[in-house]
Parts: C-alpha cells; sequence; structure tokens
C-alpha cells in the first residue's frame, strides 16, 4: 500500500517462563498491559507473549523465532521485570547490536510509564 501511514512495529520484550502457572499468566498478562498502551498510542504492538508456548516447542526454538520477529521490528519496549529473562536480555543485546532503539532499560516494576513516554517521543520525532 503506497502512501499509507508509517506504522512503527514494536517489540514487547519480557518473561514468559516462571516457576508456576499462575506466574506465566501474570507475565503474559503485563506483556499484553504493555503492547494494549503501545497499540493505544498509534504504533503496532508485536507481543510474542500472546503466541502462547507452542507445547511441544523448546525454549530454543522460541528464543529463535522470537529472535527473528525482534530484528525486523523498528524498536522494542521490555516490561518492568525484563532483566530477569535470559530471553529478553538476548533480545536488548541483539537490538543493540542492530541499533533497534530499546525503551524501558532504567524501568523498575513501579515505575514503567517513563519507558513508553520515551517510546512516543521517539515514534513521533522526525
Amino acid at each position: 500500500m503506497q502512501g499509507g501511514p508509517v506504522v512503527r512495529l514494536v517489540y514487547i520484550a519480557g518473561p514468559y517462563d516462571a516457576p508456576t502457572p499462575w506466574g506465566i499468566r501474570c507475565n503474559i498478562r503485563n506483556a499484553e498491559d504493555l503492547a494494549a498502551k503501545v497499540n493505544e498510542a498509534g504504533m503496532a504492538a508485536v507481543c510474542p507473549h500472546s503466541w502462547g508456548s507452542g507445547g511441544n516447542v523448546t525454549h530454543e526454538h522460541m528464543l529463535a523465532a522470537t529472535m527473528a520477529v525482534m530484528r525486523v521490528c523498528h524498536a522494542v519496549i521490555l516490561t518492568p521485570n525484563w532483566r530477569s529473562s535470559s530471553g529478553a536480555l538476548a533480545e536488548v543485546a541483539e537490538a543493540t547490536r542492530l541499533g533497534i532503539p530499546v525503551f524501558g532499560r532504567a524501568q523498575t516494576e513501579h515505575n514503567d510509564g517513563g519507558a513508553l513516554d520515551g517510546l512516543i517521543r521517539w515514534s513521533t520525532s522526525p
């Protein structure tokens, strides 16, 4: 579609796995809530947490798939507890290597507004 609006793809990175099913559900919910905010801000969130675990799919396979998708996104935004995830740490390292902007590195679990504000400022800059 030529001449249409420019849509920025924003990858949501953060933990999926947790010690309990409830912990996994909370991680999914955190990512989906952040994805909804990204979408509301006029960007297109790419949220692999919504894909599910895929049954017998290995962690390595999912990380390879999510990494491939992250590489085509315009930016990455992190859930507040991203540092607890080896996958998110790898995604941040790869995004940084590729020069993809990463938002939310300094956030804490109780202060995630700054990452979204920074992402919105970035998305509206020329």
